[in-house]
């Protein structure tokens, strides 16, 4: 469990390159996220890519702020707080960031291939089954190169719950 206490971590940069599992936690499983709030975030890697976790998996989020300015670049499954696999409940998520804020993902390479792009403002790619996410909240600008774009998550796969979730950028 890490319990941020309500404190603030200030100008995180994390610059993975060609490596995935990038974000404040690479990978977090069976654990929980909680009280934090990250202010101004430059966070770029290859896949897996979110400014507090790549992977969030299978740990519990819970009052988590994401503001300030934010960019957040990668290839697939890349979200402004989680990039792949939230299998878990989340509450009281919020991304209010300014203005030039971002999280983009490019998936075509170098041969012009493309491929799905799982791009979220919240998450990229939520996992199937059972998992509610409540009070969540985005106003971050999301650029996707091909499918799975969203304000809040890239995609939303079956069986989860939704309430009070609300996107305003674009």
């Amino acid at each position: 469990i890490f319990d941020g206490k309500g404190y603030t971590i200030k100008n995180l940069v994390i610059n993975g390159g060609s490596e995935s599992y990038i974000g404040l936690f690479g990978n977090t499983m069976n654990g929980e996220i909680k009280n934090l709030t990250i202010e101004n975030a430059k966070v770029s890697g290859y896949c897996y890519v979110g400014v507090v976790a790549g992977q969030p998996y299978t740990s519990k989020y819970t009052n988590i702020t994401v503001q300030g300015h934010v960019e957040v670049n990668g290839f697939a499954y890349v979200g402004g707080v989680g990039g792949y696999n939230a299998y878990a409940n989340w509450e009281n998520i919020t991304v209010a960031v300014d203005e030039t804020s971002y999280v983009r993902a490019h998936s075509v390479n170098e041969e012009g291939t493309a491929y799905r792009t799982y791009v979220g403002g919240v998450v990229g790619f939520n996992g199937e089954g059972g998992h509610s996410f409540k009070n969540i909240k985005s106003n971050i600008k999301v650029e996707g190169s091909t499918i799975h774009v969203g304000g809040l998550f890239g995609i939303a796969h079956y069986g989860n719950q939704f309430e009070n979730c609300e996107c305003t950028g674009d």
